[in-house]
């Protein structure tokens, strides 16, 4: 089955009904599949010897971002050996809204190698080691899977330690960005949001990680999941009053259908009850977006024929992909 992905990528990934009609199966079930057997297994372990990967991209998912910076730093017994830092030129221009969270700028990476270049040399870094980063498994990760496998046909199976999915176990009441860990563990300096800073930050976070574990005698089996109670969209709040009635989605409401690739729902609705907007578990007669997962698109979801009813009725819907909402967001 390997062989069979392989051969046929690019014509199936521009084709994915042809591979239905080929082997009736569906196009993006196989191919997840596929990358759940091949990428490597995400583990509660604490090695001594690892390399901590971080990367700044131009979106939150690898369908739709560019790599524009990676970084790495080698650790054997627990202490640094080496370092590596790469900014990457993109095809595509960085978008401004990127450029205010990293710092980095078109100017920055104009004479700087593309990804096709400088992959392999980073890849060829991290070796076989297990590889520790904050997000690793849901984020960098897939970045690196899907590129290496495009630019190289390579796989990249390493094994992965989350620090986010450590941190979630220690302290599940508690948010777990890698700017909490810093705060909790009383860091010295400021995140840039640049990848070699972040994989200082991700090691100093998991050295304390680890003396937290060693010093209060935990063991990863006997630390239970933590399962929140099912939340309400329509009960989030805003986290500031300081509108702009410019937004879109102000005094709008949106509802979501389908999972979605660039955002948990809670942190999507929470960003449009942030814009002033009000956000609805259902379809009603007061929603004036249904934002559809890129995923999913093609399904007709109950959620989407009854927008649908609703439109054709007169009432001010409209049903949007999820790619337009992330950009409606950013460039009204």
């Amino acid at each position: 089955m390997k062989m069979l992905f392989v051969d046929n990528f690019e014509r199936y990934e521009n084709n994915p009904e042809a591979f239905y009609d080929d082997y009736g199966i569906n196009y993006d079930d196989y191919v997840s599949m596929i990358e759940k057997k091949l990428k490597g297994d995400s583990l509660l372990e604490l090695p001594s010897d690892y390399t901590v990967i971080d990367l700044e991209t131009t979106d939150l998912s690898c369908q739709f971002g560019e790599i524009i910076e990676m970084a790495g730093i080698k650790v054997r017994n627990n202490e640094i050996a080496d370092r590596y830092q790469q900014l990457v030129k993109p095809n595509d221009l960085i978008p401004e809204f990127i450029t205010q969270i990293n710092g980095i700028t078109n100017e920055m990476v104009e004479n700087c190698p593309r990804i096709d270049e400088v992959l392999k040399d980073f890849l060829d870094f991290i070796g076989d080691d297990i590889v520790i980063g904050h997000n690793i498994v849901s984020f960098d990760s897939n970045f690196i899977y899907m590129n290496a496998y495009v630019l190289y046909n390579r796989w990249f199976s390493n094994d992965m330690v989350d620090i986010l999915r450590i941190s979630r176990r220690l302290f599940p009441r508690e948010h777990n960005r890698l700017s909490d860990l810093i705060v909790r563990f009383n860091l010295e300096g400021n995140q840039e949001h640049r990848a070699l800073s972040d994989c200082e930050y991700t090691k100093k976070s998991y050295d304390c990680l680890v003396s937290y574990i060693n010093e209060n005698g935990i063991v990863f089996d006997s630390v239970k999941r933590h399962y929140h109670k099912k939340y309400n969209l329509k009960d989030l709040s805003p986290e500031s009053f300081d509108f702009d009635e410019d937004n879109p989605f102000y005094n709008k409401e949106v509802v979501f259908t389908g999972t979605l690739e660039r955002f948990i729902r809670k942190d999507a609705a929470q960003i449009v009850v942030n814009c002033g907007g009000s956000v609805g578990n259902n379809v009603t007669k007061n929603t004036n977006f249904l934002v559809i997962a890129d995923t999913g698109y093609r399904e007709q979801t109950n959620k989407m024929k009854k927008a649908n009813e609703y439109k054709q009725k007169g009432y001010d819907i409209e049903t949007i992909p999820e790619s337009l909402f992330y950009q409606m967001l950013f460039d009204y």
